[in-house]
């Protein structure tokens, strides 16, 4: 199927001047970015809680796998998260079943290693939820049951802040990816570095890395010693769980930046 956008614009209230701008911004960023020159422009003037009969016609035919593309001004005109979230995610998950979603007012369109950043992620979220979430040596070190409690709740407030466990959804990349903490997306890969090292620590008995000479840390990290424990049937599923998702996770944070924000620098 050729490509074919539809192309939704909406106000709140009555503004001629205001609505035939953003229409001649979408139909020009349809044209001239997305480079699709078949178009149907939907356009409704009223709250997001209101009828819009625009939309719910747009909606219809998006179902009826009529377009290929979906453009707005920005996700708002379709949907006000803040008004209700749930709501807000169900509708651009629907939509996104169908068509691609564009927004003129968000910097990134999409590519490719969005989905598969968003695969590693459930992946990710797996090994988080079985390994690392409901960690019990941690405040098993701590004598003082307090004390314990109180660094466990650290923990678990440290493990949730970083930024990929707050999406769900491809907006939810769109979003941060067009944050001043898109750079932390890429910290994932580090993040499971650091987790193998721990592990590795556990596993080889080691102390301190320090006192090990650095060719014998490359050797231990390198592809051939991967390959030799995930071929082992002596290593534990932990480790191997560990280093499969460590290489998926060092990739696409490497693809992420050199095909995506490397491209719009």
């Amino acid at each position: 199927m050729e490509r074919k956008c539809a192309i939704y614009n909406r106000i709140s209230v009555e503004n001629k001047t205001q609505l035939e701008k953003m229409r001649n911004t979408l139909i020009e960023y349809c044209q001239n970015i997305l480079d699709i020159n078949d178009y149907v422009l939907f356009e409704d003037v009223g709250s997001v809680e209101g009828k819009r009969k625009k939309f719910e016609d747009m909606i219809d035919r998006i179902h009826k796998e009529e377009f290929t593309d979906l453009l707005v001004y920005h996700p708002n005109r379709i949907y006000r998260a803040e008004y209700n979230k749930e709501k807000f995610d169900n509708i651009i998950n629907d939509i996104d079943k169908y068509v691609t979603l564009h927004s003129v007012d968000l910097k990134y369109e999409y590519s490719p290693v969005i989905d598969k950043y968003l695969e590693v992620l459930k992946k990710e979220n797996e090994y988080f939820e079985k390994y690392i979430k409901n960690k019990t040596d941690f405040s098993a070190s701590y004598e003082n049951p307090i004390e314990a409690k109180i660094n466990s709740e650290i923990l678990d407030f440290l493990n949730n802040s970083f930024i990929w466990r707050k999406i769900k959804t491809k907006l939810d990349m769109y979003y941060a990816m067009n944050s001043k903490y898109k750079y932390d997306l890429l910290k994932l890969g580090d993040y499971y570095h650091d987790e193998l090292w721990e592990i590795f620590a556990k596993f080889y008995n080691i102390k301190d890395y320090s006192e090990i000479e650095e060719e014998k840390i490359e050797e231990l990290f390198s592809i051939e010693n991967f390959k030799k424990l995930l071929e082992s049937t002596d290593t534990p599923v932990r480790i191997k769980d560990c280093i499969n998702l460590y290489l998926e996770c060092d990739k696409v944070c490497d693809e992420l930046y050199h095909n995506v924000y490397m491209e719009k620098k």
